[in-house]
């Protein structure tokens, strides 16, 4: 059984953002999959902030971590394959977690890996990572990120300003 601890700048980021871009939070127990399934498509922007679990053998089994909920037909694990079957109106989402770009090169397909699963989901746009994250520096990026964002900047101008600014 493998234990996932919190992610202690987690909070923090969401925070940070959430008074650039007045959004809702989920935390804690909120922060289920349920939730997430339920609340997803009536949002303009997605804003992950979690564990993942990385099945390279099986892409499709790559997971998101939220929070368990006892007694809910949901694992708390969104797998890769259940975006594939959902509708999300988002124009950007961001996984601000572990390898979410990461997962095995399908010949014809490209890379299978949870960004994928968004992108099938129907949302356009994806900031994604290739690497673990370090949670403090995942913080100030991502609230940079969203400032320049805010600012009018188009997406992928908004992430090279926050690095640089970082």
């Amino acid at each position: 059984i493998m234990t996932l601890l919190p992610i202690p700048g987690a909070k923090a980021e969401v925070g940070k953002i959430s008074i650039i871009y007045k959004g809702t939070v989920f935390e804690g127990s909120a922060a289920s999959e349920k939730t997430f399934k339920a609340e997803a498509a009536k949002y303009n922007i997605l804003h992950l902030s979690a564990h993942t679990i990385i099945d390279n053998d099986n892409p499709m089994y790559s997971k998101l971590v939220f929070s368990p909920v006892s007694g809910s037909k949901d694992d708390g694990l969104l797998n890769t394959y259940e975006l594939f079957n959902m509708k999300l109106g988002a124009e950007l989402a961001v996984l601000s977690a572990c390898n979410t770009g990461n997962g095995r090169l399908q010949q014809g397909e490209g890379i299978i890996s949870i960004a994928r699963g968004f992108f099938y989901a129907g949302v356009p746009s994806v900031v994604m990572t290739l690497w673990s994250v370090e949670d403090a520096s995942s913080a100030r990026l991502m609230e940079l990120f969203y400032k320049y964002l805010h600012k009018g900047l188009p997406k992928d101008e908004a992430l090279r300003q926050a690095k640089l600014e970082f």
